[in-house]
């Protein structure tokens, strides 16, 4: 009886701690909105402090982008964030293709998702898919799923930096960064900004969770497999 009653009061304590955090995202996120209004026009940073987390994104055209191997990017490159997850020794867990060329698949079947690069644009899709795209790598999960309704369904409560790509209803691509926050969380945190997400996925996180912009650079300490870079002629 006793262990139910502790079972019993978890839960709640996790709900109602999902609610507030839900609830003080969306008090605070006023002003944040303006903000990202200006975003749209100019691939500009918007900054976000909650109590659980420090958001940095960016609403861009869903251009220019490619994946390559190594972590550093390119110096015309305007932008770039971490691609697939990878081993201990450092390879590519899940990646399919690169740049055209087929390669050693390890591992990876069982995230939910796949990006795809074609011709510049990035397409999050099924892991069922059979996609033709230059790049096409295995990432997951999807944290808003196709659709808009939110992908994960309870609180994980262990916190790492986080990078999540997000395709919006209008087109356009989103990519964000997240300091020390769970993946529930997250879910939460993009179902209250003004523009409608489609979908959502997470790439590899903790110390992975690499971006670099012209206004914001979150680096790491250890060499990634591949990052994915864009660039563009504005």
């Amino acid at each position: 009886m006793r262990d139910g009653l502790f079972v019993l009061m978890s839960l709640l304590l996790s709900i109602s701690w999902g609610w507030l955090f839900a609830e003080e995202s969306t008090n605070q996120v006023s002003q944040h909105h303006r903000e990202a209004e200006e975003l749209y026009k100019n691939d500009e940073v918007a900054r976000h402090e909650t109590t659980a987390s420090v958001v940095h994104y960016w609403i861009m055209e869903n251009k220019g982008f490619s994946l390559i191997s190594g972590h550093e990017p390119p110096q015309d490159a305007t932008f770039a964030f971490n691609g697939t997850y990878f081993d201990r020794d450092k390879k590519p867990v899940g990646l399919i293709r690169l740049n055209g060329l087929k390669t050693p698949e390890l591992g990876g079947e069982t995230l939910s998702a796949q990006v795809v690069l074609q011709e510049g644009r990035i397409a999050l899709l099924s892991r069922d898919a059979e996609p033709e795209g230059e790049s096409v790598f295995r990432a997951g999960p999807y944290v808003i799923d196709p659709g808009g309704l939110i992908g994960i369904n309870r609180n994980r409560m262990r916190r790492f930096d986080r990078t999540i790509v997000a395709l919006l209803e209008d087109g356009r691509l989103g990519v964000f960064h997240f300091q020390r926050v769970d993946l529930y969380e997250a879910a939460l945190y993009l179902k209250t900004l003004d523009f409608p997400i489609e979908r959502a996925v997470n790439l590899d996180g903790g110390p992975s969770a690499m971006l670099m912009s012209k206004e914001f650079v979150h680096p790491v300490d250890l060499p990634l497999p591949n990052i994915i870079i864009r660039k563009t002629s504005d």
